[in-house]
């Protein structure tokens, strides 16, 4: 069965669910709300790995995304939405924040790529620092500090 994510919501108290884009949400509804950010985990627009096993399925998202949203799930595409969340969301970082990049990894050649390849290198130009990285098959990650 399928439930619309925002009748979910109902069920839990103080909970509300919207469906707009990470970025819009970021830029036009966060600052609203007057608070600090200690912990940001950006893991949304999923990124294509070209994985023969799983390729089917991505393809048949990226139908989907583009029929029900208009949008074209790439890899660009996902870069371009996660550093779009981080740089609007970075003012309202508590002084002590942490960002957690999914899906993101270092190459052999030190670029960073992934969903938030991007994002890594602007907040290292900010002055974050790299305080964990997780690369396990499956599963890549950055955790980013400042003041830390």
């Amino acid at each position: 069965m399928r439930w619309a994510r925002a009748e979910i919501f109902r069920y839990i108290p103080g909970v509300v669910g919207v469906q707009m884009s990470g970025s819009q949400w970021a830029r036009d509804v966060f600052p609203g709300l007057d608070q600090k950010i200690a912990l940001l985990y950006l893991d949304n627009f999923d990124w294509d790995w070209n994985n023969k096993k799983f390729q089917h399925i991505f393809d048949q998202q990226k139908i989907e995304y583009h029929d029900k949203f208009g949008i074209s799930l790439t890899n660009s595409n996902s870069q371009m939405e996660h550093l779009s969340q981080m740089i609007h969301l970075l003012p309202h970082m508590s002084e002590n924040g942490i960002v957690i990049c999914d899906d993101t990894l270092m190459l052999s050649d030190g670029t960073w790529t992934g969903k938030c390849g991007p994002t890594v290198v602007y907040l290292q130009a900010m002055g974050w620092k790299i305080l964990e990285v997780e690369s396990e098959p499956g599963s890549f990650s950055v955790m980013l500090g400042r003041n830390h």
